[in-house]
């Protein structure tokens, strides 16, 4: 799977897609389910899969890094704790 970011591609991973629903085709936006994202440049999603919902109501632009729900990091939740 990939994502933009700063105007190029950006590969978060593979996606798990259950027997139940058709591979979907390259270049299709589809909704993608996760449960976290690492933060960082060589983030990627975890336990990332696909139900089987195609996106035709948004263009491929906006399929951005930018909307990510990151996990903390953890330096970060030190810092916040001290």
């Amino acid at each position: 799977m990939y994502l933009f970011e700063e105007e190029r591609q950006r590969f978060m991973g593979t996606v798990g897609v259950p027997e139940r629903y058709p591979l979907p085709t390259e270049g299709q936006i589809v909704e993608i389910r996760y449960l976290y994202c690492h933060p960082g440049p060589d983030g990627k999603l975890i336990q990332a899969k696909y139900f089987g919902q195609i996106r035709d109501d948004i263009a491929l632009g906006e399929c951005s890094v930018g909307q990510l729900k990151l996990r903390a990091d953890e330096s970060e939740e030190e810092q916040k704790c001290d």
